[in-house]
């Protein structure tokens, strides 16, 4: 019993702290024009959908819960908390919940963008693997990794395009010299 009023209030807790920083955390200093405005709400319904199905696996599929699965999952959680607002710190300004150009963008090269060019969708996947994780709700995985996986891979696509497209050759050196995903320092000979 214990166990499962920590599972619902961890969900709970997780998808309140995602709506609270998409409605209210988000400020903007200076308004930019906004792209495929439409991934923000895909990416929405794709988190509730795969909260809901993590807690209806939970509750639906009879199963022996590992806890070392779920303290990897709460740990992963919260070092995921730890890196979007050290992102979010780290974009200053430039930080948006859509993908949004401001006539002053910039290339953004300190804290985490140091390493790789998008650390708060790398931040997200594995969010948003830690909590079926953490409900040892394997089948959830499953379906994280075909919907909301692609999902978060299309955005920073599209956000590479644009932030090519108004930066111009600062961007492509830094992409050249940055990995979009995974930290690969790259040098570049001129």
């Amino acid at each position: 019993m214990a166990f499962t009023i920590f599972v619902v209030t961890f969900v709970f807790v997780a998808c309140s702290q995602r709506v609270y920083e998409i409605l209210f955390m988000y400020k903007k200093s200076e308004a930019g024009e906004i792209f495929a405005r439409w991934t923000i709400f895909a990416l929405a319904v794709a988190y509730g959908m795969f909260c809901c199905s993590a807690i209806a696996e939970y509750f639906l599929v009879p199963r022996k819960i590992n806890f070392i699965i779920t303290a990897l999952g709460v740990g992963i959680y919260f070092i995921c908390l730890i890196i979007r607002y050290w992102a979010i710190k780290s974009l200053g300004k430039f930080r948006s919940i859509h993908i949004e150009i401001r006539k002053t963008h910039e290339v953004i090269k300190q804290g985490p963008y140091k390493y790789v060019r998008h650390p708060i969708y790398i931040e997200m996947i594995f969010e948003s693997l830690s909590i079926p994780l953490a409900l040892n709700s394997f089948y959830t995985i499953l379906l994280v990794i075909l919907t909301y996986v692609p999902l978060v891979i299309l955005r920073a696509y599209m956000e590479d395009r644009k932030m090519l497209k108004k930066l111009g050759e600062r961007y492509h050196r830094y992409c050249k010299q940055t990995g979009a995903f995974i930290p690969v320092k790259r040098s570049i000979r001129e």
